[in-house]
């Protein structure tokens, strides 16, 4: 984590998740749903999106600063 900073090994764990269900398929050998895949995705994002949030700084928290 010190090489890389604690908000981009965060942003770097929200894809769990997918790299979870990729090898999952590959392991048991099932394809998913459209339905599963866009979950997936879904989640994926919303979790990174909530971790790049907390790690950058807006611009409004600077001005104040």
């Amino acid at each position: 984590i010190h090489l890389i900073g604690a908000s981009r090994a965060a942003i770097v764990g929200a894809t769990n998740p997918a790299l979870t269900v990729v090898l999952a398929g590959i392991a048991i050998q099932e394809s998913l749903s459209y339905t599963q895949i866009l979950g997936v995705c879904l989640v994926t994002f919303s979790i990174a999106l909530l971790n790049y949030e907390k790690a950058v700084p807006s611009a409004e928290k600077k001005q104040f600063k």
